[in-house]
């Protein structure tokens, strides 16, 4: 596997499991639209609190050496 594929799997999976504490503010803290960052991975991801659902909104993916 990849391991860009790798890290936003594992990412995504943690932001799952506990949306807040394993991710960051994506510019003003809402608590809903929140950054996860692994390795050469970024992605900005939109929680439903509500409906217990992550939405990807955005993936940066840095390259590998």
């Amino acid at each position: 596997m990849l391991p860009a594929r790798r890290d936003l799997a594992l990412v995504l999976v943690d932001a799952q499991e506990s949306p807040l504490a394993h991710s960051e503010p994506y510019g003003q803290d809402d608590g809903i639209i929140r950054i996860v960052a692994r390795g050469h991975v970024t992605a900005v991801i939109l929680l439903g609190h509500d409906t217990h659902t992550l939405t990807v909104l955005a993936i940066a993916y840095a390259g590998s050496a």
